[in-house]
């Protein structure tokens, strides 16, 4: 009996190695700062992917998190394990995803809710860059719309001919502008697919 049971155990802990190595998160791709390599992305998601899991799935907090990812990132880079890519690149990435994981761990609900109302809003913008339309340009757009359906009377002209302190901008929750990228990035991802066949 204790033969079997140490067996049963033996294949679970097995088994729950391999699928959690299997399940690995990913960086969200709206989230990542400007300027930063695909290569560097992946580097970031090898370190630290296990840590993302923690504050996706267990709701393990922003600060821990944090430390535990840039322990990890700075002991590579110090070991010279990160392919030139430096502490700050790493760690921006890192730290952009962990804050996004963490906010829709803890109001899952709202990010269904705002990426409904982003959907609605920028839909024909969807449309084009599933049919090809530039995504910078489509961003660029997307953000206007967001501004204007929460002030239909905001003049996107202020954007390139006063100075950024005069600027008169609505107050607009940052998790719209997320989504916007995120559904963006998957309808031109739609595209390339759509393109290669």
């Amino acid at each position: 009996m204790k033969r079997i049971t140490k067996s049963v155990w033996l294949m679970l802990t097995i088994l729950s190695l391999l699928t959690a190595s299997t399940y690995a998160v990913n960086v969200p791709r709206e989230s990542l700062p400007k300027r930063v390599t695909e290569d560097a992305v992946i580097l970031t998601e090898d370190l630290i992917s296990e840590v993302l899991d923690k504050v996706s799935n267990l709701g393990l907090g922003y600060a821990d998190a944090k430390s535990e990812c840039n322990r990890i990132i700075f002991n590579e880079v110090v070991k010279g394990n990160t392919q030139g890519y430096g502490y700050g690149t790493l760690t921006s990435i890192a730290n952009n995803a962990i804050l996004q994981y963490r906010d829709m761990y803890l109001r899952p609900d709202y990010y269904i809710e705002i990426e409904q109302q982003v959907r609605t809003i920028i839909s024909d913008l969807i449309t084009a860059v599933e049919n090809g339309y530039d995504y910078n340009k489509a961003k660029k757009e997307a953000y206007i719309l967001i501004y204007k359906s929460v002030d239909p009377f905001f003049d996107e002209e202020q954007l390139t001919t006063k100075d950024f302190c005069y600027w008169d901008i609505p107050a607009v929750d940052s998790e719209m502008f997320n989504r916007v990228r995120k559904l963006l990035l998957e309808a031109q991802e739609k595209y390339k697919i759509n393109a290669q066949s």
